[in-house]
């Protein structure tokens, strides 16, 4: 079963990320069909492809490796692999919107390659980070407080509630930058 995030390899030996799969049930005599929005891997460039829900496509068999992010420079993004010590140098598009992430300390990613070659980037789901800007709380004309923007390392905005403080650390969804809960205090 495909989903989107699958990575495609094609007829045409390149290979796409589904951004979007949508499944069109027929009516009727009419057959199903699929609807893929593709962006090739390399290029960038996008485009939809439509199926027979009976056709059949090779998903790409990627690897899965860990690593530690040393640091960024640029648009370069320095990891090292925890297991064997050995550097790598990769662009920060690799990790698409969480590429702002890639400056928290202590990060470890996951890298999927095809062939040892890196394809995409993610990072956690939830990360521990600490408050480094936390404004005071406007109360609405009510005198209802309920939450603010905070601004945590790597300088990235999250919406916090109000009892969180400058120098908390707390717990963020980074997919969409959303506090979650408080977590222990920095040393």
């Amino acid at each position: 079963m495909l989903k989107a995030g699958d990575v495609l390899l094609k007829d045409d030996g390149l290979l796409y990320r589904i951004l979007r799969y949508t499944k069109n049930m027929g009516q009727a005599r009419a057959a199903s069909s699929i609807m893929l929005d593709l962006i090739e891997v390399g290029a960038g460039t996008r485009s939809s492809d439509r199926m027979r829900a009976e056709q059949t496509v090779e998903v790409a068999q990627l690897s899965s490796r860990a690593f530690q992010v040393l640091y960024t420079e640029g648009k370069t993004v320095h990891l090292m692999d925890p297991d064997t010590f050995d550097q790598k140098q990769v662009d920060q598009a690799l990790f698409g919107d969480a590429q702002k992430w890639l400056e928290s300390p202590n990060l470890t990613v996951s890298l999927q390659f095809y062939e040892e070659q890196p394809l995409t980037g993610t990072i956690p789901p939830k990360l521990s980070v600490s408050v480094l800007e936390a404004p005071e709380a406007m109360q609405d004309k009510d005198g209802r407080v309920s939450s603010r923007h905070v601004t945590v390392e790597g300088g990235i905005t999250v919406s916090a509630p109000t009892h969180v403080k400058k120098g908390d650390v707390i717990v963020v969804r980074t997919e969409d930058s959303v506090y979650l809960e408080k977590g222990a205090k920095a040393a």
